[in-house]
């Protein structure tokens, strides 16, 4: 994509415009999510929430811009996550892991890694047991099966699964 003043890129969300001013970035918005994430690996971009049009927020290189709630105007600017503290290369990025369809995670709960799984690998995970769903993991998946992956996760702590078609059930 070329440079052009006259005619900038912005991303328009439902909460928020993300206007791209020369960079490498990521965007995460999903409807089932209650929060957007934006992250940026290079250059510059300038968020404006819907609610609060003066307000211009400027990213800047490997940070990650997140609103935990999309009816709130409450937002985070944290460092980007890598996978490994020891490499921070953008391949170690768990940011922008789905990049390159993987699923990595990082102390996250088994709520979020579901989310994820389900988009990656186009099955719908229900929880059968609440309590599960608060289990947390960390772990690094690219061309593991969903089976391959419960049963690692099943490795660290207990559950059981079944697969009903499309569908698969934690309990």
């Amino acid at each position: 994509m070329k440079k052009d003043p006259e005619h900038p890129f912005i991303i328009h969300t439902r909460h928020m415009s993300i206007k791209v001013l020369g960079t490498a970035f990521d965007v995460k918005v999903y409807e089932n999510d209650s929060f957007i994430e934006t992250t940026l690996v290079r250059g510059l971009i300038q968020i404006t929430m819907n609610n609060k049009p003066a307000e211009k927020i400027i990213l800047k290189p490997k940070e990650k811009f997140t609103l935990a709630d999309k009816n709130n105007i409450n937002y985070t600017i944290t460092p980007i996550t890598y996978y490994n503290s020891l490499d921070s290369t953008n391949n170690n990025l768990m940011e922008t892991s789905w990049l390159n369809d993987k699923l990595v995670f990082k102390n996250q709960t088994f709520a979020s890694i579901a989310r994820n799984a389900e988009r990656k690998y186009g099955v719908e995970i229900r929880f059968r047991d609440e309590q599960k769903k608060n289990y947390t993991f960390t772990g690094k998946f690219e061309k593991e099966s969903i089976d391959e992956l419960l049963n690692a996760l099943r490795y660290i702590e207990n559950f059981h699964y079944k697969k009903e078609g499309n569908i698969i059930y934690i309990y």
